[in-house]
């Protein structure tokens, strides 16, 4: 292996938070589109949906980390799923 192959492997390797953060970020993004009263119908239900999809992403690996931890993600599954969106 040449020395830039290893480099890049080892960066991707550190950054393993990085996919996570982003999820959170784009969560974080559609909740508060989400609270908008103002909202279509359409939009409404698309920003259901990539939510719902996150959160199942982020439910197998989210054990693993200590912030915002299981109870916190649980809380904000059950937030989301009896559509309390302000308080999501």
């Amino acid at each position: 292996m040449n020395e830039t192959y290893q480099r890049a492997m080892l960066n991707s390797y550190f950054k393993a938070y990085q996919p996570r953060l982003d999820y959170w970020n784009q969560i974080k993004n559609h909740a508060v589109k989400l609270a908008d009263e103002r909202l279509s119908a359409k939009r409404i239900t698309q920003h259901k949906k990539q939510i719902s999809e996150i959160l199942s992403a982020l439910a197998h690996s989210e054990q693993y980390w200590g912030f915002p931890g299981v109870a916190r993600y649980q809380k904000l599954r059950q937030l989301f799923e009896k559509g309390d969106y302000p308080e999501f």
